[in-house]
């Protein structure tokens, strides 16, 4: 049996491990937990890392500080993305017989030409007239600001209506995020209040989705994709999420977190990269 458990800086590992007695433990991507190794060690429960990566900006913070990381020892398998992630845990003195490149589970989840119901329900709703419908994924603090002063621009000078969709990337914000979309002149109104019976949509109503496991099926609805986490430095999201659906996709430069998924995008010119907001 396969168990799934959160992790987080609150988090006593001890308790859960004496209580799950779990064989092994599989960390995705690269999530270093000090007191959760220490803990799996002492119960001699070992310890897999799947999915793995290890960004730039990462690997730099670890290479300074590499006599602090004895954790890294901790852990018994490294299954990673690809060989630039490999490399990385080299130059910082892992086992050469503890890495295995395995690849990108994320290209395992996603499915083309999914979420179609979905797209046939939203769209009609979302295009009430003849607006371009434009979702912003995933987006962080800052980012939400930026697209609403793009869509107010394209607007003021008359290149085509555009129906707004928001989904910030952790739902508590949809509260600041309304606040956000007051302040430049829109009004929000949020996907829980919304969904139940799909209202008519006003020339300037904003959708902000403020619950959980709804972007895919937003974007399967849209026109255009702009993957949020990209315009700030943060990393980047997934943006083969909308790649997937068939839809124009828009990131920003900040994108470590997937590197060699933009870099497949891009040759493909499936994608743009903006330089900037």
């Amino acid at each position: 049996p396969v168990v799934t458990y959160p992790l987080d800086l609150g988090y006593f590992p001890g308790r859960a491990l004496a209580r799950l007695q779990p064989r092994c433990v599989l960390l995705m991507e690269l999530e270093i937990w000090p007191n959760f190794l220490q803990s799996a060690r002492k119960r001699q429960i070992p310890v897999a890392v799947i999915n793995g990566r290890i960004s730039a900006r990462t690997f730099r913070g670890y290479r300074l500080a590499r006599g602090l990381l004895p954790q890294l020892d901790l852990i018994s398998r490294y299954c990673v993305q690809d060989q630039v992630y490999k490399q990385r845990l080299l130059d910082l003195g892992v086992d050469p017989g503890r890495i295995f490149v395995t690849g990108n589970m994320k290209y395992d989840s996603v499915v083309m030409g999914h979420h179609a119901d979905a797209a046939q329900q939203l769209r009609p709703w979302l295009r009430a007239g003849d607006e371009r419908v434009l979702v912003a994924g995933s987006t962080h603090d800052d980012e939400e600001k930026t697209v609403l002063s793009a869509v107010k621009e394209l607007a003021r000078v008359g290149r085509c209506a555009v129906r707004l969709v928001l989904v910030p990337r952790h739902p508590e914000r949809a509260g600041a995020v309304c606040d956000v979309v007051a302040q430049c002149g829109f009004n929000a109104v949020l996907w829980s209040e919304a969904a139940g019976a799909l209202q008519s949509l006003g020339a300037g109503d904003v959708v902000v989705v403020d619950t959980i496991g709804q972007l895919q099926r937003f974007y399967a609805a849209c026109d255009v994709a702009f993957v949020g986490g990209s315009l700030i430095p943060h990393g980047g999201q997934n943006m083969l999420e909308p790649a997937a659906q068939g839809r124009a996709v828009i990131f920003g430069p900040h994108t470590d977190n997937f590197r060699r998924d933009v870099e497949l995008l891009l040759e493909a010119e499936a994608v743009v990269q903006v330089s900037d907001p």
